[in-house]
Parts: structure tokens; C-alpha cells; sequence
């Protein structure tokens, strides 16, 4: 054994409920916001809500509520669909 190197600390075990409580993670949500899409776009937050207007964002209006559906998205990001104009 390499004595001049730092030992690491032992690591406390965990319960089975304090490692089941670590791994549950909230489900995620189907649609995101227009701010949540342009930030993962990469593109302003104004270009997001033009892009919803002339129908190249893909949107769900719920009153006055805009999502954008997740999946969509994620097919935009993995080249399985591109984004078009409806203009």
C-alpha cells in the first residue's frame, strides 16, 4: 500500500430507504414553458414566442397558457424533426 497517499474517508452505509428516497426523483413533466424550450433551444426568450406565433415552435395553448410539448423538443434537439414555417 501507497502510504503517502490521502486515505479516503470510510463512507457511512445507507439504509435501503435512505438510498430508495435518493433515487425517486419527481416525474417529469410533458410540456415545458416557451422560457424553459428557448433555453434549451438556445435562442431568446422573444424568438421563442415568435417562432410559437408563426407556428414554427410547436405549442399548446391552454387559455392563456403557451407549452411546448417536451417530446417535441427533444425530437428537434436528436434531428428527428426539424421546425417549419407555417408563413
Amino acid at each position: 500500500m501507497l502510504d503517502f497517499l490521502p486515505q479516503e474517508p470510510d463512507e457511512p452505509e445507507l439504509t435501503a430507504d435512505e438510498i430508495e428516497a435518493a433515487t425517486i426523483s419527481k416525474p417529469m413533466s410533458a410540456t415545458m414553458s416557451v422560457t424553459e424550450a428557448a433555453r434549451v433551444l438556445g435562442i431568446s426568450r422573444t424568438t421563442a414566442y415568435e417562432a410559437v406565433r408563426d407556428g414554427s415552435l410547436r405549442s399548446i395553448r391552454l387559455r392563456r397558457r403557451i407549452v411546448i410539448p417536451r417530446a417535441w423538443v427533444i425530437d428537434v434537439l436528436n434531428g428527428r424533426t426539424w421546425p417549419e414555417s407555417k408563413s
